[in-house]
């Protein structure tokens, strides 16, 4: 048993009526109820019915009362066994529901699979249990288990879940997906796109605010305007940005890019993956306005910035702010402080530590050079040169391994203070002194402008010299000094601990020091100390004469002046100010002309260069182009091998660059460029890395190819020649080539490989995508998809799924391999699909399909099923409009196979099956009954007795009369009325096999009479007679079996009480019922009351206000 109830109200009456169908009869029961009282009687279709009783095998039905406006009509569904007993049900001008349970409840509605649901204007749902609420939404997909996963992504739990398209314009993909609010599109399995024109594109993808856009497997975005991209990516705050597996950015305005990056500081940016130390430390940015970029580096205090594999930024002093560390696993635990180099390491409050494994763990301390190093205990030192230490108080340590005290004294606070160890190798352990030299190591120096010496092995001045200089003439100890007048010879002193003093001084060897004017000491234990200083090896070190300087060139530009000095050419040396220079092995050189050219180089200041080997410079003109370079500041440069270069003018140049700030660029090979100008249209703009490498963060970023990526304010990549491997993250982000992606602001993406996500995409072409806001694609074609807002596509291999959806929008092929899924979808053609409000494809329609609303197709494979349907020829299926405008005229179904005709089959029978179903009709009745043209009902002709008749019923009657003649010369009656009924049999049958045969046989079976009058039946007849039949075939209407009325010429009825009322009706089916003009009724108790309207299938119902209506399927109600 199958019952279905629907409750209409109007006027203060509110009505139920129910259809119970059991043992293979309808019975309509229609219940009235007024507030005081119930009677069992009611108006359906016009007629009035009174209720029967509903208790029937344990049946029970539902009936829905309430208040309902005077005026309104309210539909409630009760099912009283599942669902597949449950037929379609449709409310609305246009609408269309196929499959059990299934509802389209509003003008335009489609709803399409068992138990869908389509409930405002023009919304589409498609699959089983699918819902679309808003008006023009769309829900593609089935019921699907859905799980729940915590933070860590565990699943926490599952449930099964339907796609719902809850959202004006909205659109739903997938099993289970929802998507909720106006505008927004999901699409994945458990998908779930919340907050106004989000997107959410992946399995278990979800976005929870406005603007919001998640692509990727269980991505999340929970902040306004935030991305993620990737499996498992997470935007956690208002405009986050999270890209690649695992990446999260739960800040406001943070970005987070790589394999688990977190970027948790407003406004941090953290760029890179996990590194694949024992560890496997992510890559994260958690303080506000952080900075963390490469494998492992974390930038873990505000404003900070993590440079480098491993790099970090500790958080563990309250406040550490400001710090940068840059460099394969440097490090920085304090604010302000700065550690450049790999394993570089400051762990005070405005420390510096710069070079491979330098340190500067105190406040205010400075280590520069490699395994430089300053006090555990104490503030305010400084180490210049490669495996410097000071450990004191306020000590300074200049030259390569030149020492101030040791670890132990510094841990017991015996340490000097303020001493000065310069040269390499020199030591100082005593307070308030400086030492060129090492006097237990044997290794001592000489010094200029000393004050006079008080202990054994403190410097003396010539003063001193002076009173001794007689003496000193007379032993073999080398010392010369020059005499004043111009007489003066040149100082000369050559070997053991020699001094030359003066002059033209010289001192070639052992403990050599030469103090002044024509300075050299060249040798051994060398220190020159002023005018044309020199010292030309060994421990080499010369601290000032001459100057003026700079000069370059070979590109370094520059070119004028010179005059110089001051040198100190290898070894250890070191050169500090005037004309410095300091050229090779542990060169050094610090001021004024500085240069300091190869080996171990640094070269600090004005006009500081440093020239290859381990190079570094830091400041004024800094260069220190090539091999190891580094440069940190002012017109820093680098130019190449494994160059960096950090600050206002920065450049880098290739190889391994990288390029931190101002005028960054940083030319190619493995570059890195971050940040620094913009402003664009009235120019400006640096930051730039172009090529090999790529990558360039911020402001005037660009990056022009190779493994390119440009991440924000002016973003750009671009460079398109082979523009390979390209990303453009943020603001004016671009790409313009090769396996782009180009994700936000004004995102473009412009071919090969392209795709572009977000705010103004477009991505034209080659493996085009575009997904949001102002999504576009192809000039020219490509494999375009393009999935919301704006979409549009252009084909060929076109997708557009939402909002303004469109395919083929510009010129040329058209749609190819076109789809269009939702509100102004169109698609023009090719292996088109269109889907729902304004469907259509075109073009003329090649494969076309057009589902909803506004359904179109044009042609070739055409189908066009829903709402506005129409299709325009070629393979035809329709379902409507020839033409009502704008909406369906009739409905039929064209090129149908042959269907199954059998008890219980749904299948769709064609024109021919009619045909041949009422010419065996026409056949049973005989005389040359036939079906002619157009179906109508040729007459038979019965010749009785020599007369002719042209209609059952006067043969019948003519027949009878001969009987009557029979029984009246018959003898006595019951043997006349035997033997008459036995004639009577034998006339009949040879009137013909069939229905008018079969009926005169059931006379002489069990009928106690002759004959009987036509139109009144006896006990036992096997066909019923209603409603004013007249049990006869009269005109050219067909009326196939007895008891079928067909009151109008050309109509046709054919079974027991089909009825057809107009010229054009048709009723095929016991009790099948054809109200109006073209109406068609096929199916037992098949009932159409509208005008144009079309039910096909047992117990049908279209009602009187659905004109060109269609209900198909058993139980099926428009």
């Amino acid at each position: 048993m199958r019952a279905r109830c629907h409750l209409q109200a109007s006027g203060g009456l509110a009505a139920a009526i129910c259809m119970v169908l059991a043992g293979g009869s309808i019975t309509v029961n229609v219940m009235a109820q007024t507030p005081n009282q119930t009677t069992q009687c009611g108006m359906v279709d016009g007629q009035r019915l009174c209720a029967q009783s509903l208790a029937t095998a344990g049946a029970s039905t539902g009936l829905v009362a309430g208040a309902v406006a005077p005026t309104s009509t309210a539909t409630a569904s009760m099912p009283i066994e599942d669902d597949a007993d449950v037929p379609p049900f449709v409310d609305g001008r246009d609408a269309i529901a196929l499959g059990a349970a299934s509802n389209a409840l509003a003008d335009g509605a489609s709803a399409l699979g068992a138990g869908s649901l389509a409930l405002e204007r023009d919304a589409t749902a498609v699959g089983r249990n699918a819902v679309a609420i808003g008006s023009s939404a769309v829900a593609v997909g089935g019921v699907a288990t859905v799980y729940d996963y915590d933070e860590f992504g565990f699943v926490v739990g599952s449930g099964e879940q339907t796609t719902e398209a809850t959202g004006v314009a909205s659109t739903a993909i997938g099993g289970g997906a929802k998507a909720v609010d106006p505008l927004t599109t999901a699409v994945g399995t458990g998908s779930i796109a919340a907050g106004v024109q989000s997107t959410a594109l992946g399995y278990h993808a979800r976005t929870s605010q406005d603007g919001a856009t998640a692509v990727g497997g269980l991505s999340q975005v929970s902040g306004f305007g935030g991305a993620a991209l990737g499996y498992s990516a997470n935007a956690g705050a208002d405009f986050a940005t999270a890209v690649g597996f695992g990446a999260r950015g739960t800040g406001i305005s943070t970005v987070a890019v790589g394999n688990n990056s977190l970027a948790s500081g407003a406004d941090s940016v953290a760029i890179g993956g996990a590194s694949r130390s024992t560890q496997n430390a992510i890559n994260a940015a958690t303080g506000l306005g952080g900075i963390a970029l490469g494998a492992g580096a974390q930038s873990q205090s505000d404003y900070a910035i993590a440079i480098g594999y491993n790099a970090n930024i500790f958080p563990n002093r309250p406040g550490n702010t400001d710090a940068i560390a840059i460099g394969h696993s440097a490090g920085s635990f304090s604010p302000r402080a700065v550690s450049l180099g790999g394993g570089a390491l400051t762990s005070g409050d405005g420390a510096l530590a710069i070079g491979y494994d330098a340190a500067s763990v105190t406040d205010n301390s400075i280590a520069l050079g490699a395994r430089a190093a300053t006090s555990w205990f104490n503030g305010n030192n400084t180490a210049i040169g490669a495996d410097a230490q000071t450990y004191g108080v306020d000590a300074l340590a200049i030259g390569y391994g030149a020492r101030v005290g040791n670890l132990v004294d510094d841990a017991w606070n015996r340490s000097a203070a303020s001493a000065v160890a310069l040269g390499a190798h020199s030591y100082a352990n005593r307070s308030n002194t400086v030492s060129v030299g090492d006097v237990q190591a044997g290794l001592t120096r000489q010094i200029t402008s000393v004050a006079a010496g008080t202990e054994a092995t403190d410097a003396v001045n010539v003063a001193q010299l002076d009173d001794v200089r007689a003496v000193a003439l007379r032993l073999d100890s080398h010392l010369a000094l020059a005499k004043s007048d111009a007489d003066e010879p040149a100082a000369f002193a050559e070997g053991s601990s020699a001094i030359a003093l003066g002059s033209a001084s010289n001192a070639l060897g052992e403990g050599a020091n030469a103090l002044g004017s024509g300075s050299a000491a060249i040798g051994r234990d060398a220190v020159a100390v002023g005018r044309n200083a020199s010292a030309s090896d060994a421990s080499a070190v010369a601290l000032g004469g001459v100057a003026s300087v700079p000069l370059f060139d070979a590109d370094g530009f520059i070119v004028g002046q010179q005059e110089r000095a001051t040198t100190a050419q290898a070894r250890g040396a070191v050169a500090l100010g005037g004309g410095a220079l300091a050229m090779q092995t542990f060169a050094t050189a610090v001021g004024t002309g500085a240069s300091a050219v190869g080996a171990q180089s640094t070269a600090v200041g004005f006009g500081a260069q440093a020239l290859e080997d381990t190079t570094m410079a830091l400041g004024s003109f800094s260069a220190a182009r090539g091999a190891a370079s580094s440069a940190l500041g002012f017109n820093a440069i680098a130019a190449g091998r494994l160059a960096t270069a950090v600050g206002f003018d920065a450049s880098g140049n290739g190889e391994s660059s990288v390029a931190v700030g101002s005028s960054a660029a940083s030319f190619g090979e493995r570059s890195v460029t971050i940040g620094g100008y913009a402003l664009i249209s009235n120019t400006l703009r640096n930051a730039g890395s172009s090529g090999v490498g790529g990558v360039a963060i911020g402001a005037g970023a660009r990056s022009q190819a190779d493994y390119a990526i440009a991440l924000g304010y002016n973003a750009n990549v671009f460079g398109n020649d082979d523009n390979v491997d390209a990303v453009a993250i943020g603001h004016s982000a671009g790409a313009f080539g090769p396996r782009t992606v180009s994700l936000g602001a004004s995102a473009s993406a412009q071919a090969e490989q392209a795709v572009a996500i977000g705010y103004d995409a477009r991505a034209a072409s080659t493996r085009s995508i575009a997904i949001g806001s102002g999504a576009d694609t192809s000039i020219i074609y490509g494999d375009n998809i393009a999935l919301g807002t704006n979409a549009k596509a252009d084909a060929p291999d076109a997708i557009a799924i939402g909002r303004d959806a469109s395919v083929g929008v510009f010129v040329g092929e058209m749609g190819s391999a076109a789809v269009a899924l939702g509100v102004q979808a169109r698609a023009l053609g090719n292996n088109s699909l269109a889907m729902g409000y304004n469907a259509f494809t075109r073009e003329s329609g090649r494969n076309a399909v057009a589902l909803g609303a506004n359904a179109g197709a044009s042609g070739a494979d055409s189908v066009a099923l829903g709402a506005g349907a129409r299709s325009s020829e070629a393979n035809v299926v329709s379902v409507g409009n020839g033409n009502g405008r704008g909406g369906p005229a009739t409905r039929r179904l064209v090129n149908v196979g042959a269907g199954a005709i059998a008890a219980g089959s749904l299948e769709a029978i064609n024109g021919g099956q009619l045909f041949q179903s009422l010419s065996n009709a026409a056949s049973f009745l005989g005389g040359g009954a036939a079906i002619g043209a157009q179906g109508v009902f040729v007459a038979p002709t019965y010749v009785i007795q020599g007369s002719s008749y042209s209609n059952v019923g006067a043969a019948l009657t003519a027949l009878d009369s001969k009987v009557t003649e029979l029984d009246a010369r018959a003898g006595t009656a019951t043997a006349s009325r035997a033997s008459a009924a036995r004639t009577t049999s034998a006339a009949a049958r040879s009137v013909g096999a069939g229905a008018a045969g079969d009926a005169v046989d059931a006379v002489q079976s069990t009928s106690t009479a002759a004959a009987q009058t036509p139109g009144v039946a006896a006990a036992g007849d096997t066909a019923t007679h209603r409603l004013g039949s007249t049990d006869g075939v009269q005109g050219t209407p067909t009326a196939a079996v007895v008891g079928s009325i067909t009151p109008a010429a050309t109509s046709t009825a054919v079974g027991t009480a089909a009825v057809a009322n107009h010229v054009t009706g048709t009723a095929i089916g016991g009790s099948a019922y054809a109200h109006g003009p073209n109406d068609t009724a096929i199916g037992s108790n098949a009932r159409v009351n509208a005008d144009g309207s079309t039910a096909v299938g047992a117990n049908t119902q279209i009602a009187a206000v659905a004109t060109n209506a269609v209900a198909m399927g058993e139980g099926a109600q428009v």
